[in-house]
């Protein structure tokens, strides 16, 4: 991941868990914020909380919400480096992957609200 993001030998990323937050992006989302409270940890919950709150940082929340989810992902292409659109070179999958993924999950979550957007 280092050398395809143009960094040299010996790189060391702090990417970690499902979404791949780095420290920096990790500790700006985590924090309270109007009516969210501070993660306080980083479990699986906890990070699907912040990416929530990161899509609504990029402003892809609405897109989601009109069902324009290929729109959403181009948004969050400029913070995911795996997503169609990336311009981070770093192994982006194709638009219908991302699409196919997406329903996937969708098709979870019938009848289980789970995350609230």
């Amino acid at each position: 991941m280092c050398r395809a993001a143009g960094l040299g030998p010996g790189c060391v990323t702090t990417a970690a868990g499902a979404y791949q937050f780095i420290k920096p992006t990790w500790e700006r989302v985590r924090q309270a914020k109007g009516a969210r409270k501070r993660l306080v940890d980083f479990s699986p919950n906890s990070q699907d909380e912040a990416a929530v709150r990161l899509l609504d940082e990029i402003g892809a929340t609405p897109l989601i919400t009109q069902g324009r989810i290929g729109d959403a992902i181009k948004v969050a292409s400029k913070t995911w480096a795996s997503l169609p659109g990336s311009k981070a070179q770093q192994n982006p999958r194709a638009l219908q992957y991302a699409l196919d993924r997406f329903a996937e999950g969708l098709m979870l979550y019938e009848g289980n609200p789970g995350l609230e957007l």
